[in-house]
């Protein structure tokens, strides 16, 4: 399997909140050469990458996060094209959100559409109505996750 990041030119750089709003809606895509990976070590890289983001409490002794935290999400294409069609919406900004349900931590993900400087669309619209997701399917569906479903791709 052969993966490829993609990513406006700019990202990642210092620039002032000033600057990147000005350059943001005008930036060229840049795509990294494609890496050969396993689907396993990818999404273990990526579960590392997501602890650092998570309140020690919802992290397992062993460096894990708690399996009812849930950390990946699948937006259906269509829910992404309905906000994306919204006016002068030029992309999304994307929340993890956690709330306490039955006594357990869960994570949800929260997707609101921003115009081409940035803001959100409910902040620079508040007559009109604005689209946001804040429902997406937990993924895989089956379990919780993290879940080891990556260790049954096939390495195609």
């Amino acid at each position: 399997m052969s993966l490829q990041n993609t990513y406006l030119e700019n990202e990642g750089k210092n620039f002032s909140a000033e600057k990147r709003r000005a350059s943001w809606n005008t930036e060229e895509i840049i795509k990294d050469p494609p890496v050969n990976d396993h689907p396993q070590t990818l999404a273990r890289q990526l579960t590392e990458l997501m602890t650092t983001f998570i309140r020690p409490e919802c992290i397992e002794s062993n460096g894990e996060p708690k399996k009812e935290l849930g950390l990946m999400f699948t937006v259906h294409k269509k829910v992404l094209l309905k906000l994306l069609e919204q006016k002068d919406c030029e992309g999304l900004r994307i929340y993890f959100a956690s709330k306490t349900i039955d006594d357990k931590v869960r994570t949800n993900l929260v997707l609101k559409p921003v115009d081409a400087s940035l803001y959100e669309l409910d902040a620079v619209k508040s007559e009109e109505v604005v689209m946001f997701c804040e429902s997406p399917t937990e993924c895989p569906p089956e379990t919780r996750c993290p879940s080891e479903s990556f260790d049954n791709v096939p390495n195609t």
